[in-house]
């Protein structure tokens, strides 16, 4: 089941959605962002991250995170963090900031 929670400025920030993954993992995504809480194998977990997974999230699995975000104590602090990322996306959105293409080589490519 996924689930979309509102945030404290909805007129701004995008919604989340939650829900379970193909293995289990709690999982969410915020527009192209993808985020799972990942097991250890001493009982921990910690946050894997994705981007522009088109499937839906039920059909994620853990092979699709490649980002290690740290540790996450339970299931209540990765739904913080994923509301707060949404809400740091509104905030981004509002400031209206127009990207450009800079034509300059450097060591990591153009």
């Amino acid at each position: 089941m996924n689930t979309a929670v509102p945030s404290r400025n909805p007129a701004s920030s995008p919604l989340p959605e939650f829900g379970r993954s193909a293995d289990g993992l709690i999982v969410a995504r915020i527009g192209d962002p993808a985020y799972a809480m990942i097991p250890t194998a001493d009982g921990r977990h910690f946050l894997g991250s994705s981007w522009r997974l088109s499937k839906p999230l039920s059909d994620w699995k853990r092979s699709d995170f490649y980002g290690h975000g740290g540790d996450i104590a339970d299931e209540a602090a990765f739904h913080t963090y994923v509301q707060e990322q949404a809400e740091h996306q509104g905030e981004k959105a509002a400031l209206a900031r127009q990207e450009f293409r800079a034509h300059a080589s450097t060591p990591w490519g153009p």
